[in-house]
Protein backbone atom coordinates (compact mmCIF):
# COMPACT_ATOMS: atom_id res chain seq x y z
CA UNK A 1 0.00 0.00 0.00
CA UNK A 2 1.49 3.29 -0.86
CA UNK A 3 0.43 6.63 0.45
CA UNK A 4 1.38 8.63 -1.55
CA UNK A 5 -1.88 10.12 -3.41
CA UNK A 6 -3.72 10.34 0.46
CA UNK A 7 -4.55 14.21 0.52
CA UNK A 8 -7.06 14.21 3.82
CA UNK A 9 -7.22 11.86 6.65
CA UNK A 10 -10.48 11.67 9.59
CA UNK A 11 -9.16 12.84 12.23
CA UNK A 12 -10.95 14.17 15.84
CA UNK A 13 -14.42 14.71 13.93
CA UNK A 14 -13.42 16.58 10.96
CA UNK A 15 -11.17 16.06 7.64
CA UNK A 16 -7.73 17.32 8.27
CA UNK A 17 -4.79 17.70 5.41
CA UNK A 18 -2.44 14.34 5.55
CA UNK A 19 1.05 16.35 6.40
CA UNK A 20 -1.15 17.54 9.40
CA UNK A 21 -2.35 14.13 10.64
CA UNK A 22 -0.94 13.06 13.79
CA UNK A 23 -1.13 10.47 16.54
CA UNK A 24 1.05 11.13 20.40
CA UNK A 25 3.06 8.85 21.01
CA UNK A 26 1.72 8.34 24.55
CA UNK A 27 -1.73 7.08 22.61
CA UNK A 28 -3.09 4.18 24.80
CA UNK A 29 -3.75 2.02 21.19
CA UNK A 30 -0.61 2.87 20.13
CA UNK A 31 0.95 1.04 22.98
CA UNK A 32 -1.67 -1.85 23.62
CA UNK A 33 -3.71 -2.48 21.04
CA UNK A 34 -7.03 -0.99 21.97
CA UNK A 35 -8.08 0.76 19.20
CA UNK A 36 -11.10 -0.11 16.96
CA UNK A 37 -11.31 0.92 13.35
CA UNK A 38 -14.45 0.36 11.46
CA UNK A 39 -14.95 1.61 7.67
CA UNK A 40 -18.43 1.31 6.18
CA UNK A 41 -17.90 1.64 1.66
CA UNK A 42 -21.13 3.65 0.35
CA UNK A 43 -21.62 3.37 -3.92
CA UNK A 44 -23.18 6.18 -5.67
CA UNK A 45 -26.80 4.92 -6.37
CA UNK A 46 -29.06 7.24 -8.26
CA UNK A 47 -26.44 10.45 -7.42
CA UNK A 48 -26.72 9.58 -3.84
CA UNK A 49 -24.84 7.53 -1.32
CA UNK A 50 -26.29 4.22 -0.66
CA UNK A 51 -24.73 1.73 2.08
CA UNK A 52 -25.92 -1.65 1.78
CA UNK A 53 -27.17 -3.20 4.96
CA UNK A 54 -26.18 -0.54 6.79
CA UNK A 55 -28.36 -1.62 9.78
CA UNK A 56 -25.99 -5.01 10.25
CA UNK A 57 -22.66 -3.10 9.68
CA UNK A 58 -23.41 -0.60 12.43
CA UNK A 59 -24.83 -3.64 14.69
CA UNK A 60 -21.61 -5.69 14.21
CA UNK A 61 -19.52 -2.50 14.46
CA UNK A 62 -21.26 -1.98 17.98
CA UNK A 63 -20.84 -5.65 18.96
CA UNK A 64 -16.78 -5.64 18.30
CA UNK A 65 -16.55 -2.69 20.22
CA UNK A 66 -17.58 -3.94 23.53
CA UNK A 67 -14.37 -5.00 25.16
CA UNK A 68 -15.83 -7.01 28.48
CA UNK A 69 -12.55 -8.45 28.37
CA UNK A 70 -10.82 -5.06 29.02
CA UNK A 71 -13.29 -3.78 31.46
CA UNK A 72 -14.52 -0.90 29.31
CA UNK A 73 -16.73 -0.54 26.39
CA UNK A 74 -15.87 2.15 24.00
CA UNK A 75 -18.33 4.78 22.93
CA UNK A 76 -19.02 5.66 19.33
CA UNK A 77 -18.38 9.00 18.06
CA UNK A 78 -18.72 10.75 15.18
Amino acid sequence: MTFANIQWTWMNGEFTPWAESTVPLSTHALHYGTGVFEGIRSYAVDGEAAIFRLDAHLRASIDRRKCTACGFHLVQSS
